[in-house]
């Protein structure tokens, strides 16, 4: 199989430039969302703190949950995205794999050194994976050593 080849590039698509900054854009606004959603919801937790404390706790468990679940899925979502694309890089045995729209110039990679990039992305995706599976673990681990009811003394 043929090595790299320095002089080989792709070229980057204008389309998937565009593209990128959308995604970039609506991800944005969706972190705004998300930051004023939690904003809201801890200003709510703050009132109630001293009014209903249970509510307060409440209202926190399912902020937890929600931010548990939601590191969940994106982190899932990414190592998927990343495990695919190692698996073209390996099938094709070059990086980028043939078809990918690039937001800028790239040298082309083949043979080892695109396999070292397949391997690194497998690598990686699998500590995405891991993450998106123990991070959310913990935090509904930590939820419920913080709500535990103690024990009364005595019993």
């Amino acid at each position: 199989m043929k090595e790299s080849n320095e002089d080989e590039i792709q070229r980057a698509d204008p389309a998937a430039r565009k593209k990128a900054l959308f995604l970039v854009l609506i991800l944005a606004g969706v972190g705004v969302v998300v930051l004023w959603a939690l904003d809201s919801a801890f200003t709510r937790v703050q009132e109630d703190v001293d009014l209903n404390p249970a509510e307060a706790v409440s209202l926190m468990v399912s902020i937890v949950r929600i931010l548990a679940a939601m590191i969940a899925i994106s982190a899932m979502g990414m190592a998927v995205w990343v495990w695919l694309l190692s698996s073209r890089i390996l099938k094709a045995g070059r990086f980028p794999p043939p078809g990918t729209a690039l937001v800028r110039d790239v040298r082309i990679l083949r043979g080892a050194p695109a396999r070292m990039r397949a391997r690194l992305g497998f690598i990686a995706a699998g500590l995405c994976a891991v993450g998106g599976i123990v991070l959310p673990l913990m935090l509904l681990r930590l939820v419920r050593l913080i709500t535990a009811v103690p024990p009364t003394p005595g019993s």
